[in-house]
């Protein structure tokens, strides 16, 4: 059955509201959050039936025939909602937006979030990679390019004249999904979509407010301001939630990093090998020795665009050389850093709201580490400043329960001692028992009855039990209310039992939400600290990447290449360093000089001979150079290459 043939006016309320959604977002699959369940409906049920291999089953909804459907736990939704995206679907993640409790009528239901390859933030993406999603603005001359990190905040923008240069562009910065203007011309998408297998998706829509135009601060052109008002909007529309943790925008200049096409990548293996399209066996996975996920994606953007700046690649080799000289530090750097979580990614997930207690406790643990970080760089003179954000630790140390649960409404979030409320209630929930004791002997003291008990059962709450025989006992006074009479005796309530009873069987409930805001209250004040947290995070991604090329260094015996204004090329005993690292036998080094006047080196030799490794080994010699690392060789004098 397909929801054109339905007769609407037969459907059930609830039915009725998934189609108006679902008419929507009509390039969207629907998770429809029904009680514990997702479920999807009609032509989404027997595509993600089909696509998970779930059972296809149907629901009464009105009409004679049940309609298609097929549905997943909730609370086990991340792995199906990640087999879909990796496939290349959107997915509207649709919830109550209200309490059941206080809706009268159909509770109301909405999109909180559309799900899409270059808008995931949780742990399903790969920490060593950026995750961008871009858009093609186009303004008939040229196009308009930005892209985002939402998982990081980290956005990008420049401008190019080709449509060639548009799918260099997209592919040299590995973007997973595009939004287009629909000005850009169908071929163009259809390439994009058909050869590079990206999500495309047309959109007009730019952003028009004044909450992020901090973004755009540093840009003059407003054709670049365009652009990223573009890709914003689509964002807002699809996130839903607060973008605070995207950073100002930076425009990609192409005059300033060493350039090379997708073919060039590729051959030279620099980021993933040809044959399997890993990263084992390239370049990156030679040169990765950092400790965190922030360093990795770091030194990986730095492969991809190597420095041009004498100035800033001479700055790295000075701090390789003094960590390699400092060789004590080094090592205490490297123990430092091995405790700092993803502090891009923890960032991104407080301001989105979509954080749990472990995340603030991997922010608290990193923090933790700051001040020795702090010491080690101020030894070594690095030239940047490190905050240690001591009262950020200050207050997770105080607030987070260590062993907090993963979600939100299950209490434990707060540690004691934090509020004092909270503690009064716990103590209310511990006691519980000696409390209705005390009451107990409180009213046989007060009537006289020895046997007077107090029961509990679900119909009454709390009651005071009391025999036939004393029932004469019972005083006006007392203020006994009689609730139920059995053959053995009566049971009677009184105003002061119903207030303990409120506090007893509410102090559960109270605690969880008391909790919850709680943590709430915290994140708040933590997401004050989002754009310091950032700052950090470049800091110690740089620094780890450096020390990465001082372990690098030691293990593979490199040299400090030594840059000339002249054209000329003198490498003495090169290597190409993962052929080296990867190969059995020996490695026979190899010079590569070009003076002055030479400008082309015509290689020759047979098959297999090594003359690809050959050429190959100083074009990778370059890159490494460019990038700050010491390069294969027993020495090395080189330009600055464009």
């Amino acid at each position: 059955m397909k929801r054109s043939e339905v007769d609407k006016s037969k459907l059930s309320p609830m039915m009725l509201q998934y189609l108006n959604i679902k008419e929507r977002n009509e390039d969207s699959i629907i998770f429809f959050r029904l009680g514990d369940f997702y479920e999807m409906f009609f032509e989404d049920a027997l595509l993600v039936s089909k696509e998970l291999e779930l059972t296809l089953t149907g629901k009464s909804c009105g009409l004679e025939e049940r309609v298609p459907m097929c549905g997943i736990p909730y609370h086990a939704y991340k792995g199906y909602l990640d087999k879909l995206i990796e496939k290349g679907y959107k997915v509207a993640i649709v919830e109550q937006m209200e309490d059941p409790k206080q809706a009268k009528g159909m509770v109301d239901r909405d999109i909180i979030q559309v799900v899409t390859r270059g808008t995931v933030i949780d742990d399903s993406l790969n920490a060593k990679d950026d995750n961008f999603i871009g858009n093609i603005y186009d303004f008939d001359y040229c196009y308009g390019i930005s892209f985002a990190d939402v998982s990081t905040g980290y956005f990008y923008v420049l401008l190019v004249d080709k449509k060639e240069d548009v799918i260099k562009t997209i592919v040299h910065y590995n973007m997973k999904e595009m939004i287009a203007s629909s000005k850009v011309d169908r071929t163009l998408v259809t390439e994009l979509r058909e050869n590079y297998s990206l999500l495309v998706t047309f959109y007009d829509d730019l952003y028009e407010g004044e909450d992020y135009q901090y973004l755009v601060k540093k840009l003059k052109d407003v054709r670049l301001k365009t652009t990223v008002f573009h890709l914003l909007a689509y964002l807002m529309e699809t996130k839903k939630g607060n973008l605070a943790h995207l950073q100002e925008v930076e425009e990609v200049s192409l005059e300033e990093n060493l350039r090379f096409d997708i073919h060039t990548m590729k051959n030279l293996e620099l980021t993933e090998t040809i044959r399997n399209h890993e990263r084992m066996y390239s370049l990156l996975w030679l040169m990765d020795k950092t400790k965190t996920a922030m360093g990795s994606r770091y030194l990986k953007r730095s492969i991809e665009n190597p420095l041009v700046n004498e100035k800033a690649i001479v700055r790295r080799y000075d701090f390789v050389e003094k960590l390699l000289t400092e060789f004590i530090l080094k090592e205490e750097l490297r123990e430092a850093l091995d405790g700092v979580y993803d502090l891009e990614r923890l960032a991104s997930r407080i301001s989105y709201g979509n954080l749990n207690a472990r995340d603030l406790l991997q922010l608290k643990n990193s923090l933790k580490y700051m001040p020795e970080i702090q010491r080690i760089l101020k030894k070594l003179n690095y030239d940047q400043e490190l905050e240690t954000l001591d009262f950020l630790y200050d207050l997770l140390e105080r607030s987070i329960n260590e062993d907090a649960p993963p979600t939100l409404k299950e209490g434990s979030l707060i540690k004691k001692g934090y509020n004092q409320d909270l503690d009064e209630l716990r103590d209310i929930r511990k006691n519980s028992k000696n409390y209705i004791l005390q009451i107990e002997q409180e009213e046989r003291e007060k009537t006289g009855i020895k046997n007077l008990k107090v029961g509990f059962n679900k119909v009454f709450g709390y009651y005071i039990e009391i025999s036939k025989g004393s029932i004469p006992q019972i005083k006006e006074e007392f203020g006994y209310i009689r609730k139920q009479t059995l053959t053995t005796g009566e049971r009677f309530i009184t105003p002061l039992l119903k207030e303990k009873e409120d506090i007893i069987l509410g102090a559960e409930e109270k605690i969880i939400q008391l909790e919850y805001n709680l943590f709430m209250q915290v994140r708040e004040e933590v997401k004050k600290y989002i754009g310091k947290i950032q700052k950090q995070a470049k800091i110690i991604s740089e620094v780890d990447m450096l020390q990465s090329f001082a372990l690098l260094t030691e293990e593979n015996r490199l040299v400090r290449p030594k840059i000339t204004h002249e054209k000329v090329i003198r490498i003495k005993e090169g290597r190409h360093p993962v052929v080296e690292k990867v190969s059995k036998g020996e490695y026979v080094p190899n010079d590569i000089i070009m003076e002055k006047n030479t400008n082309i080196l015509l290689i020759t030799g047979p098959n297999m001979a090594g003359k690809s490794t050959y050429m190959r080994q100083l074009a990778i010699t370059v890159i490494m150079a460019q990038i700050g690392c010491f390069v294969p060789a027993k020495e090395c004098e080189i330009p600055i290459f464009d």
